[in-house]
């Protein structure tokens, strides 16, 4: 929680990717041993942690099953922080083959802004040039509404 808050500072701003590479299930990922209470973060749980004003920056779990909910429910963890957009995987994850993964994403995010359009430009560079690897890990990525100039 200490760290996400530094994250979500104003002050932090130009750190605009947010990557979390925890084990993880559906709409959560775990902190420390799952089998310590307290362990289960949830994507709520993660919203309530961040805040909002987060506009301009991009989550991205590096986890099993965190993004395998519905899409309402990640709309409204991006509306709530005000992040543009999430990442991650539906389903468990070959941990070796996700890292490979993780940094062609970044290598993406890197390449455009991180607002809603491009946003949009990472998912679609993401899916036309690896889509084996998407389909393979699941991949998943929602971007939140933006206004037609963004």
């Amino acid at each position: 929680a200490h760290y996400l808050k530094r994250w979500s500072h104003k002050g932090a701003d130009q750190y605009g990717i947010l990557y979390l590479a925890f084990h993880g299930n559906e709409g959560a990922i775990f902190v420390g041993d799952r089998r310590r209470k307290g362990a289960r973060v949830t994507l709520d749980d993660l919203a309530d942690m961040l805040g909002d004003g987060l506009t301009g920056r991009i989550v991205h779990f590096g986890s099993c099953e965190t993004m395998g909910v519905d899409k309402r429910h990640i709309r409204r963890f991006l509306s709530r922080t005000g992040l543009v957009a999430a990442a991650g995987f539906k389903t468990e994850v070959d941990w070796l083959t996700s890292a490979v993964f993780d940094v062609l994403l970044f290598e993406a995010m890197l390449r455009y802004s991180l607002t809603p359009r491009g946003a949009r430009a990472i998912r679609a560079r993401m899916w036309d040039q690896y889509r084996a690897l998407c389909n393979r890990l699941d991949f998943r990525m929602i971007v939140r509404h933006g206004r037609s100039g963004d």
